[in-house]
């Protein structure tokens, strides 16, 4: 919540689901006077106890509602084409050096490619 609290603007602007699904938990953590804001701005008609009692009752829920909405998002934008695989051939340890001087990889070149 303290990331959210520290940019609320850029988490909630855009997209009124998630807005939706984090005022519950933010009316947890709001200032007072923040809050009363927030219910006047949203047209409630609920006090802040009202509201910071349905963030607690509905918790579980919204937690669980949270998670399939990354879940749907994150799903869009990694699909299963977007994973890389590793073409190149990859040289073992105690693989014997490919500059030929007869070393293994370990003690030969490997020390140059981490440094």
């Amino acid at each position: 919540m303290l990331g959210i609290e520290l940019d609320a603007d850029a988490w909630l602007a855009d997209d009124d689901e998630l807005a939706t699904l984090l005022f519950p938990i933010m009316a947890l953590t709001l200032p007072d006077e923040l809050l009363q804001e927030q219910i006047k701005t949203l047209q409630l008609h609920k006090t802040i106890d009202e509201v910071r009692q349905a963030g607690i009752e509905l918790s579980g829920h919204l937690a669980n509602a949270i998670y399939e909405y990354w879940l749907e998002r994150r799903q869009d934008l990694y699909s299963e084409s977007d994973t890389l695989q590793q073409t190149a051939f990859k040289i073992g340890r105690n693989e014997p050096c490919p500059c030929s001087s007869g070393k293994k990889y370990k003690k030969c070149c490997l020390d140059e490619v981490l440094h």
